[in-house]
């Protein structure tokens, strides 16, 4: 189904005992996302999720409300590669489903995480301890991250740094 940016689109199905999911593909730009809201009857129990163009990744999905609402706003970082899929599934009940869908013009990509910029001495994050900090990257080739720690002489102190190895190395 393809729908204009800042457009809207009303859907209707049902899911019975031998169709048990519905599944919808929309094309999306590389600014565009989508948001979805499915409905139904109370006395049924459906189920939305949102999927990437390789329907490997979901991108969210909705399972313990009426109505039930997925967006490529929750995705954490994985970009939705062209198109996304919704998909519709019956958890108990048969009966009807209305899906309302968006869609939006997206942010662009944040530009590194956010300490950015810290990429030396001057710019370093202030760091106190204990300090904690997740999904930060280094986000181009040249991008380096500095943070600042007060340390106490004679105190033996600790950092432990996990990264996916599969995506880079850092060191």
């Amino acid at each position: 189904f393809t729908i204009a940016a800042g457009g809207h689109a009303t859907y209707t199905g049902s899911l019975n005992t031998t169709d048990t999911e519905d599944w919808m593909e929309f094309p999306l730009a590389s600014t565009e996302g989508l948001a979805a809201e499915l409905t139904f009857d109370i006395a049924n129990d459906y189920d939305i999720s949102l999927w990437d163009s390789t329907n490997a990744n979901m991108l969210d999905n909705s399972w313990a409300s009426n109505p039930e609402s997925v967006t490529t706003n929750n995705s954490a970082g994985i970009a939705h590669g062209g198109s996304v899929y919704v998909q519709l599934s019956q958890f108990s009940g048969t009966g009807n489903w209305t899906l309302e869908v968006w869609i939006f013009t997206a942010p662009p990509p944040p530009a590194g995480d956010i300490y950015e910029p810290n990429d030396n001495a001057v710019t370093a994050t202030p760091a106190m301890l204990a300090f904690g900090a997740n999904n930060l990257s280094i986000h181009t080739g040249t991008d380096e991250d500095y943070f600042e720690v007060n340390m106490m002489s004679g105190t033996t102190y600790w950092a432990n740094i996990t990264f996916i190895d599969n995506i880079g190395d850092i060191d």
